[in-house]
């Protein structure tokens, strides 16, 4: 599946996208599906669950059932025109918007995505998607608990923000309402990446989780690099001295 199958695949109308445009009929998700606790408002705050969006994708794509049920990583798009009810999950989350604007809510703050933005959400962060636009395509990656193994922290480690994210979400004791946004404009090794993803997940063969699982360690490290090529940009323009440069600086001159 190359870039221009993929592209084609992101633009075109899903069946769900259909019947809101039609609306001749409900919706073929049913969040009733999931269980709902209530908020000091009275709303409903539906609880997503990853196996549950697993089982969901298995039976759209049967012939992949393999494939999705030992991925600890699921890709869906979400269906344009219509928004998300309040909800939370037992995952962890990353948007991607891929083209346009998105607006979420998250834990009652308005936060508005444009093309080239991640945010990360930890389990438990309570939200929602207000609703899209024709072009306003917004990728998600549900993350289950268990990809965040020993292994993909230790790869992690020197990008320290993702992987204290993730070990946060992973604890019990911590209280789960974080999220991070990254904004991220022309980088080449990133929308590479992604697009890898997307062809090893959408079109699975033999050694697909492990590709997927090195593309994501590139996504990640390039997530870090934009957040930091910010913050060094912030403070030029505020005559501060990045810290990161400084500590680059004692890392390549520390034997003097």
């Amino acid at each position: 599946m190359d870039k221009q199958n993929i592209l084609q695949q992101l633009q075109q109308l899903t069946t769900t996208e259909e019947i809101v445009l039609k609306k001749t009929q409900s919706l073929p998700y049913n969040y009733e599906d999931f269980k709902k606790v209530y908020s000091d408002k009275n709303e409903p705050i539906y609880q997503y669950t990853f196996e549950k969006h697993r089982s969901r994708l298995i039976r759209k794509r049967p012939q992949d059932s393999g494939f999705l049920k030992t991925s600890q990583l699921l890709i869906l798009k979400h269906a344009r025109f219509s928004s998300t009810p309040l909800h939370q999950h037992d995952f962890i989350e990353m948007n991607y918007v891929f083209s346009g604007t998105v607006t979420i809510m998250i834990n009652e703050k308005k936060v508005i995505l444009k093309a080239g933005d991640f945010c990360l959400l930890d389990t438990g962060v309570i939200h929602q998607i207000i609703e899209t636009n024709q072009d306003d395509i917004v990728i998600n990656f549900l993350i289950s608990k268990e990809y965040f193994s020993t292994q993909m922290l230790s790869r992690l480690a020197s990008n320290s923000m993702i992987a204290d994210f993730a070990i946060n979400a992973l604890s019990v004791s911590q209280k789960h309402n974080q999220y991070l946004v990254f904004e991220t404009t022309n980088n080449d090794y990133l929308i590479d990446a992604i697009f890898g993803v997307f062809a090893q997940f959408f079109n699975p063969s033999f050694g697909s989780h492990e590709v997927i699982h090195s593309y994501m360690i590139i996504i990640f490290s390039e997530l870090v690099r934009s957040f930091q090529e910010k913050q060094r940009i912030e403070s030029q323009k505020s005559d501060q001295l990045y810290l990161g440069e400084v500590l680059d600086y004692l890392e390549k001159h520390f034997s003097t």
